[in-house]
């Protein structure tokens, strides 16, 4: 009788107590952040540069054919534009995207983005044209993410597409 007793008590103190408080998640480490996009030539006159946005708002560019500016270019963004960029990776769910994403045809320019936060990298190569049913297989939140950087680095400016 003791034992059920004792048994009944200490089922009400756990059940009393609710379950445990789960971990709070963590708030990326900014100053860790690299995102590199790369966009490579293809049959005709793609752009091909690389950008590099790093935690402290810098952007570095670089840019080698088929765009305004060659060479290379600096600027900075401001940090919530870093935390926005940040919310899109969130949003893609990009280290759970796969790795390479292509389609069976010939001359078309690739994205490589690169992603170091963290302890975590991630390189997705995506060869194909967003917008594109017939010459993309890349799913639409890589599209976006790859937008978002042209947008947020407003790469235009050096680009000029």
């Amino acid at each position: 009788m003791k034992r059920a007793i004792l048994f009944l008590l200490c089922l009400t103190l756990i059940t009393a107590c609710g379950a445990p408080p789960q971990p709070a998640t963590p708030t990326p480490d900014y100053s860790t952040l690299v995102v590199t996009m790369e966009r490579t030539p293809c049959f005709g006159t793609c752009p091909v540069y690389k950008l590099m946005i790093f935690g402290d708002g810098r952007v570095e560019y670089e840019g080698l054919n088929f765009v305004n500016v060659q060479g290379q270019q600096t600027a900075t963004l401001t940090a919530d534009q870093v935390r926005e960029l940040i919310a899109e990776l969130e949003k893609a769910d990009f280290f759970e995207l796969e790795g390479s994403y292509t389609v069976n045809a010939t001359d078309l320019p690739s994205t490589i983005v690169t992603v170091t936060l963290d302890s975590r990298s991630k390189k997705i190569e995506h060869y194909g044209i967003c917008g594109s049913q017939d010459i993309n297989s890349a799913p639409q939140v890589l599209c976006d993410l790859e937008q978002k950087i042209d947008s947020i680095t407003n790469s235009t400016q050096w680009t000029g597409k």
